[in-house]
């Protein structure tokens, strides 16, 4: 027989030993591996869904055993990939500028809340979020979440794109006269990036070479060359909810033979420019094949373009009415429509309208009388059926303004299509069966020493056939 004698070991050795265990009520974390010294939790975690235009927080908690945390960052990247374009989550607080550290004992621990904005047009993608902990001799430590983006289905949100139909109800529309089609997209949500595209379906016979303007724009405009049919469709694309949708609207327009129709014709005076308080007159006419109307009735109306504040009229229902320009700060172009309304010998009822433009100097500017000078370089005659160009020139006191801006606008003649009217040498395209007039008005500004400039010309053009 012999006796054993057990020595007690101290928690120490123990310690040193395991590695694992923890003595005398000690926390067992201080014993992990050296893979475990510092670790990161993410809150909340796993897979996190979210909606186009959300912003949500989350928060990662650091923590380094018995080592000093140094630094704590966000990153992000898609979880598939992504094609050119795609909207990223933005992040705010990524380099976690305000991270919170503190020392609890032997350990140090530090917290940090980052900010995910989503795009409010988001595609349908999972991303990775990943929280970064660095301490001073341990290492560093990550964790991730998923971030979903979910675009639910809304049934009752689908993209709508019109066209009013009654284009052919309330309008004769003629050859060689401009023709306007507008497009409406609506949704019971917002829309983003809305797209037009306009295509001739069918057409009379020689629309193979129509030119169409606006073709990636809400208004289709076209001159017809032939009459009868024309079946036009839009499709429009906008991004609702998240989501790319796509819907399309047509519309099938009678034209009618021009050379064949005479009908109300109404005029208006040219454009005209004037200062501040006087009295501007607005004249207007009418004929019906040539001759005056019977039992005419007139209607002047402001049509707002712009910021332009609405005008007193003085006379509306009369051929002529007048007005008193009103004093703004700035240079305002008015624009006003004459409505004429009479009967012919069959008692047919008939309508025509015309148009005309006032500009009234800002009391900043000078008076009309101090303006710029502006040349028009343009024969007197241009052949129509093709685009033709014709070329401003703008001077003050002599000296020229290659820096000017110009605006052109018609005031006289048949609908022209105009096309860089903001420049000086704009093209405009008629095509005629007759020698036709048109007028245009060429509007040039600048600022000279700090001083805004305007001045105007007018030009008359005779187009004859092609």
């Amino acid at each position: 027989m012999f006796r054993r004698f057990f020595r007690p070991l101290s928690c120490a050795v123990v310690a040193a030993t395991l590695l694992a265990v923890g003595c005398g009520g000690g926390d067992g974390e201080y014993f992990q591996s050296k893979k475990q010294q510092v670790t990161v939790k993410i809150a909340p975690s796993g897979t996190v869904l979210v909606k186009p235009g959300e912003i949500i927080t989350l928060t990662a908690n650091a923590k380094a055993l018995r080592d000093k945390l140094t630094a704590m960052s966000w990153s992000i990247q898609p979880l598939s990939t992504t094609h050119p374009g795609t909207a990223e989550p933005v992040l705010g607080n990524a380099d976690c500028a305000n991270a919170t550290m503190s020392k609890d004992d032997h350990d140090y621990t530090g917290s940090c809340t980052v900010t995910v904005s989503v795009p409010k047009v988001a595609d349908p993608l999972s991303w990775t979020l990943h929280a970064n902990a660095t301490a001073e001799n341990k290492g560093q430590a990550a964790d991730t979440v998923i971030l979903e983006v979910v675009t639910p289905e809304y049934p009752e949100s689908g993209l709508q794109i019109t066209v009013p139909q009654h284009l052919m109800a309330t309008e004769d529309l003629y050859t060689y006269q401009i023709v306007s089609i507008p497009a409406t997209m609506t949704a019971n949500y917002p829309i983003s990036n809305p797209t037009y595209k306009w295509t001739l379906i069918t057409g009379p016979t020689g629309t193979s070479t129509l030119m169409l303007a606006g073709t990636n724009s809400s208004v289709l405009q076209f001159i017809p060359r032939e009459p009868g049919y024309y079946h036009f469709q839009v499709e429009g694309r906008g991004i609702v909810n998240g989501r790319e949708q796509t819907a399309t609207d047509d519309v099938i327009l009678r034209i009618y033979d021009s050379r064949s129709h005479r009908g109300l014709v109404v005029t208006t005076n040219p454009a005209q420019r004037v200062d501040a308080n006087t009295v501007v007159q607005l004249v207007g006419s009418a004929t019906f094949n040539g001759s005056d109307v019977y039992n005419p009735s007139y209607q002047w109306q402001q049509i707002q373009t712009g910021s332009e504040p609405q005008v007193a009229l003085i006379n509306p229902n009369s051929p002529t009415a007048s007005f008193i320009a009103p004093a703004t700060p700035t240079t305002q172009v008015y624009t006003f429509e004459l409505i004429v309304t009479a009967v012919d010998h069959n008692g047919t009822r008939l309508t025509g309208k015309s148009s005309t433009y006032v500009t009234v100097y800002g009391t900043g500017t000078q008076p009309v009388g101090q303006e710029i000078q502006v040349y028009v370089s343009a024969p007197a005659k241009v052949e129509g059926g093709d685009f033709q160009t014709i070329t401003a020139t703008a001077t003050y006191k002599g000296q020229a303004l290659p820096n000017a801006q110009y605006e052109w606008r018609q005031t006289e003649g048949p609908p022209v299509i105009i096309s860089n009217e903001h420049t000086a040498s704009p093209s405009f395209y008629l095509n005629v069966q007759y020698d036709t007039r048109v007028v245009f008005v060429v509007t040039a500004t600048d600022v000279v020493n700090g001083e805004t400039v305007t001045g105007s010309s007018t030009v008359e053009l005779v187009i004859t056939p092609p």
